[in-house]
């Protein structure tokens, strides 16, 4: 098989695939929590053989709660482009004509990639998607856009397509003093690598990418947490964090590279009982999955311990609701880190912003949420 012909076939698969994350704390003005960690109502995820069957653990308050992000969206670029799918992003092609050209990658450390080379030796596929060069990639809207903008996409009881997260109506969010460390968390429902960075903009400007570029937040040391759905922090396990702030933009900029590995393929795409040639071999994982002494394995979907695969996003035919609910068990998790909010920050209202950047599609999920920034504590003597 060419490669051009096996991306063409990946990209069908890959294109019937639910991607999506969201932020969970503070709480994102797109009405996600972290008690429905994993939980996306209203999407319908097109299989070969008809609509999957549906998660039955409750439903997120808002329908399309985890279906904000910007598609088409190549370093180099300066604008995205909905239109761009898989087979013309991995040949780096998104940039629409007199809007830039592909770059090179320029994050290279195969500790920091969440996608093997093609065959184990060929950088192809996945080159020039936006973890590939973080934060260089455009966005059309920093909080995301519901489903992408992409034509013909709809969600059932959401906003209307093409609305912009930016222009949604404010929230009362959490009080966080300057100079204080505090946690910030975001939930997968289908996994598409690569890593992820909070940023701060004052609400009363303009929530443009250049102005949440102004103030990127520092991770705190080298644990995040992986917490069930819930507010329980007895039910938090420490991880080890991979962290990257060269190659990146701003410069010098901080992100964090997604924890959960995918399954093993060349595309690593399934939430399938079937090993699929090419796509995904869920008995090999890209790099080492957290938590291999707590989350057992499963001989069917999932043989080795730990948590890694697509998750409840589907490529190829779901055989059973027995099937999504497991998926739906293992995937309902927050993403946990603690950030750092500068000493210098002048106090007031500002928006949060999550930004992933993917490594296996051209697409950055974003969402926003409010937050109050307080004068700094006083020291205690």
């Amino acid at each position: 098989m060419s490669l051009l012909s096996f991306y063409g076939t990946a990209a069908i698969l890959i294109g019937s695939a639910a991607g999506h994350g969201d932020l969970t704390y503070p709480p994102p003005r797109t009405g996600q929590t972290k008690e429905y960690a994993g939980i996306c109502p209203g999407m319908t995820v097109p299989i070969p053989i008809g609509k999957a069957p549906r998660p039955s653990r409750g439903h997120a308050p808002i329908n399309g709660s985890c279906d904000w992000y910007n598609q088409g969206c190549q370093p180099g670029c300066s604008e995205c482009n909905p239109t761009c799918g898989h087979v013309a992003a991995s040949f780096g092609l998104c940039c629409k004509k007199g809007k830039g050209k592909k770059m090179k990658p320029t994050l290279n450390d195969p500790k920091l990639r969440t996608y093997r080379d093609f065959g184990g030796f060929l950088d192809v596929g996945m080159k020039y998607n936006p973890w590939r060069a973080p934060g260089f990639a455009p966005v059309d809207d920093p909080c995301g856009i519901i489903t992408g903008n992409q034509p013909g996409e709809h969600v059932d009881g959401a906003p209307k397509p093409g609305t912009r997260g930016s222009s949604l109506p404010a929230m009362q969010g959490p009080k966080w003093a300057a100079g204080s460390q505090q946690d910030v968390s975001w939930s997968l429902y289908a996994n598409h690598g690569g890593g992820y960075a909070y940023r701060l903009c004052p609400r009363s400007s303009n929530l443009t990418e250049e102005c949440f570029q102004q103030n990127h937040l520092q991770f705190i040391g080298d644990q995040s947490w992986i917490q069930y759905a819930g507010t329980d922090e007895s039910n938090r396990t420490a991880i080890n964090a991979t962290r990257v702030s060269e190659g990146t933009h701003p410069s010098g900029s901080q992100w964090t590279k997604n924890p959960i590995p995918a399954c093993r393929g060349d595309v690593g795409g399934a939430s399938t009982p079937y090993n699929i040639p090419f796509l995904s071999n869920c008995h090999k994982t890209q790099y080492e999955p957290p938590l291999k002494e707590h989350i057992p394995p499963n001989k069917r979907l999932k043989p080795l311990p730990g948590i890694y695969g697509f998750g409840l996003g589907a490529v190829g035919p779901v055989v059973s609701q027995k099937d999504f609910e497991y998926w739906t068990s293992v995937f309902s998790f927050n993403i946990i880190d603690r950030v750092q909010i500068p000493a210098d920050l002048t106090p007031g209202d500002y928006v949060l912003s999550f930004r992933w950047d993917c490594e296996q599609t051209p697409q950055i999920w974003a969402n926003c949420a409010d937050v109050t920034i307080t004068p700094p504590a006083p020291v205690v003597v």
